[in-house]
């Protein structure tokens, strides 16, 4: 496989994102393709294209943005003075797949019947970077996720089977595998209370494997959203039949390089250092 994994730096030399090309680009978008299929299973998704932006204020009303320990990453409209910075804009980059999907069907999906379920990906961007031998957490990343949106039961039974699908997969190829209880990682030491409501309710689980000999990281997770989003974002559209969502999501280059490194008889930490002198 020729093909390189080429980082973006910031002015510290923290990785911020890669370029991947060659025969590695290649692989990668495969095994997006193969994993998608195998969370998706006999599911009837629909596929749904993402934008690169979000507007902030269904973020606000769910909470969200108030919990997050950093500020996400705004866009200034066209038009807006120079110096008037953030403060004109309620437009952000997006830090998940699956906001854009409730997004579009909140309004309407409170009168829907029955679940309905979309695949979608989306270039996503959080304040992380790292070292070249740190846990691959970049700030500019690919997420590919399927989002349930329906009846309470029904949407937790399908999501809960889609990640088993997903992690049983993954024990054919990956040697150091479990399975964890997790809460959201946008909320910060101020929300601790809230982070152990979460692992009460078992909100979120993670696919964890091996980085290196030392550090495991999570490559991929499934997430219980309540009916907090939708009503968020059905705004005054919003009753007490709106329904509850959930999503399975994975970061693309992080579980394809668990993949790749596998494949190679490699820990993912030694597989990357390699790709990027090749």
């Amino acid at each position: 496989m020729i093909g390189n994994a080429v980082p973006v730096r910031d002015h510290d030399g923290a990785i911020l994102e890669y370029h991947w090309t060659g025969g590695l680009a290649t692989r990668i978008l495969d095994i997006e393709r193969e994993l998608t299929a195998v969370i998706t299973g006999d599911l009837d998704a629909q596929e749904f294209t993402c934008a690169t932006l979000l507007h902030d204020e269904p973020l606000r009303r769910s909470g969200y943005l108030d919990s997050l320990p950093c500020v996400p990453f705004y866009a200034v409209p066209h038009g807006t003075p120079a110096r008037a910075g953030n403060e004109q804009s309620h437009w952000m980059l997006s830090t998940a797949a699956c906001f854009h999907v409730l997004a579009a069907v909140s309004g309407a999906a409170s009168v829907t019947p029955g679940m309905t379920t979309y695949t979608c990906g989306a270039v996503c961007h959080r304040s992380e970077a790292g070292t070249d031998d740190a846990v691959l957490r970049l700030s500019s990343f690919r997420m590919r996720e399927l989002v349930l949106v329906g009846r309470e039961a029904e949407v937790l039974e399908h999501a809960e089977s889609a990640f088993m699908r997903l992690y049983r997969h993954l024990g054919t190829v990956l040697t150091r595998l479990r399975l964890d209880d997790a809460t959201d990682v946008f909320y910060g030491a101020r929300a601790e209370a809230l982070r152990r409501i979460q692992s009460v309710k078992q909100v979120k689980k993670e696919i964890v494997t091996s980085w290196s000999d030392t550090d495991d990281y999570a490559v991929a997770s499934w997430n219980k959203h309540g009916n907090r989003l939708t009503a968020a974002f059905a705004g005054e559209d919003a009753t007490p039949d709106t329904p509850h969502s959930a999503c399975v999501a994975f970061g693309v280059e992080r579980l394809a390089v668990a993949v790749l490194a596998a494949e190679a008889g490699l820990l993912p930490q030694k597989f990357l250092a390699g790709a990027r002198a090749s």
